[in-house]
């Protein structure tokens, strides 16, 4: 998985998450009406930053990001300035990252990122986000389980560490995304 996410075939070409999307607003707009402007935020597996993007866009500075891929990194920076201007990005494998002292995090969110880590070493990273902050988004998918993906059902895994769910919204296909995909918002 490593190997593939740093350098990903065409299907994942960094140049393809540029485009905006619905489900980055719906983003932007939950956090931003939950959260203030100077909340620690971190994205895990943010690509060329348009989620976090969104965010500076509507005036939050305390951005963090990992991101493993570094030729996105680099388009991300030539693409949205401003954001990069004081995105803290880490680039290293979310594995590698968890063992860094980097919390805590007002929130934490992800969207497509979770669902391929390997169920054997996955586990680390759920934990490591249950004890480095109170407050998870997660936009996944939850239904698929091959190749490199993972199913799992994020309100089970977050509620077995002690977070309740606030809300769920399954089948966002409305947000340009596969039915198999559920939103998610967790607090402890």
């Amino acid at each position: 998985m490593r190997e593939y996410w740093t350098d990903p075939d065409d299907n994942n070409v960094a140049g393809s998450y540029i485009a905006p999307r619905l489900y980055t607003t719906v983003l932007g707009a939950l956090i931003a009406g939950e959260f203030d402007k100077g909340a620690r935020i971190l994205e895990l597996g943010c690509n060329v930053g348009r989620n976090l993007d969104e965010l500076c866009r509507r005036g939050f500075y305390n951005l963090h990001a990992v991101e493993i891929n570094l030729g996105a990194v680099e388009l991300g920076g030539a693409t949205y300035p401003g954001l990069y201007y004081d995105l803290t990005v880490h680039g290293v494998d979310v594995g590698e990252f968890i063992d860094l002292d980097t919390g805590p995090y007002d929130l934490i969110f992800t969207v497509a990122h979770l669902e391929h880590l390997h169920h054997d070493t996955g586990w680390r990273v759920l934990d490591w986000m249950a004890a480095n902050t109170g407050n998870i988004v997660t936009l996944e998918d939850e239904v698929t389980d091959m190749g490199y993906h993972y199913r799992r059902n994020y309100q089970d895994e977050f509620e077995r560490r002690a977070f309740v769910q606030l809300y769920a919204w399954q089948n966002v296909s409305a947000l340009e995304l596969t039915k198999d995909f559920t939103l998610r918002r967790l607090k402890k």
